[in-house]
């Protein structure tokens, strides 16, 4: 991992940490608090992307209509040599690829090795076959915008991330953060490393968590309102931070099944 005391990092230290880090997120502007997703950073091209399968079509969408994201790569969980925790502001463009012929031919090997529940969808010919909908995906290219700079590293799970906007129109920026209880709805948030939201900003928090190394489990709690004064307003609260039990083999089922109308519907509705 890289400590050396800098600000700022160089082209090859974000490919590098994209090649390297196994979970991260991209905030995106909207008008308001940003909203924050979890993605499976990958490379094309040499350069950032993600996929977006077909049941999260709105999301591309709203990329689509909010280009100018930001990419955090903050957690250290899983991640192999050489891998930095950084922020880099970045425009998206978002390709889709309804028969999943980019995705199978150049990202699907990639996506197998870090992300184990794909690998129970769609890591053999003959399950490619069965589960074909979740080939197809919405292919998001990332074209940095400023070289990228450090963020403090995720340590344990009272640390999320924090993203808000300025006011100012550009792209969101973030930072790591430690609210150690969520359970309020005005919830104290402390940013980790330099400078912070201006008092009053709109402002989002995302707290994950999941199964080591299996990721069968996984929970994320999303808060988003007012930050002043080191507390946030809670608006909206999404998610809950508690992994809870392992599911049955209903509940696998059921998720599945969600999984797969959701692809199909989204991929009849069309991008």
């Amino acid at each position: 991992m890289h400590d050396e005391p800098v600000d700022r990092y160089d082209a090859q230290t974000l490919t590098t940490s994209v090649q390297t880090a196994i979970l991260g997120a991209v905030a995106i502007p909207s008008g308001g608090a940003p909203v924050i997703e979890g993605i499976i950073p990958l490379l094309l091209d040499d350069s950032p992307a993600f996929t977006i399968a077909y049941n999260r079509l709105e999301t591309a969408r709203m990329i689509r209509r909010n280009p100018e994201l930001t990419l955090a790569l903050h957690d250290p969980r899983l991640a192999r040599i050489g891998w930095s925790p950084l922020a880099v502001p970045v425009r998206a463009t978002v390709e889709p690829d309804p028969e999943g012929d980019i995705f199978r031919e150049r990202l699907l090997e990639y996506e197998l090795r870090k992300h184990p529940p794909s690998r129970e969808i769609i890591s053999t010919f003959l399950l490619q076959r069965e589960n074909w909908w979740y080939l197809p995906r919405l292919i998001v290219r990332l074209e940095p915008a400023e070289t990228p700079h450090p963020l403090t590293r995720r340590e344990d799970t009272t640390h999320g991330l924090l993203a808000w906007e300025d006011g100012s129109g550009g792209h969101p920026a973030v930072q790591t953060a430690a609210a150690p209880d969520t359970s309020d709805e005005r919830v104290t948030v402390r940013p980790l490393g330099v400078g912070g939201p201006p008092d009053g900003a709109p402002a989002s928090l995302r707290l994950h968590d999941l199964e080591i190394p299996e990721m069968e489990r996984s929970a994320t709690l999303n808060l988003s309102g007012r930050l002043r004064g080191g507390t946030l307003a809670v608006e909206t609260r999404a998610g809950s931070a508690g992994l809870g039990p392992r599911p049955g083999i209903i509940s696998r089922l059921r998720w599945f099944r969600a999984l797969e109308r959701g692809c199909k519907r989204g991929l009849k509705t069309g991008y």
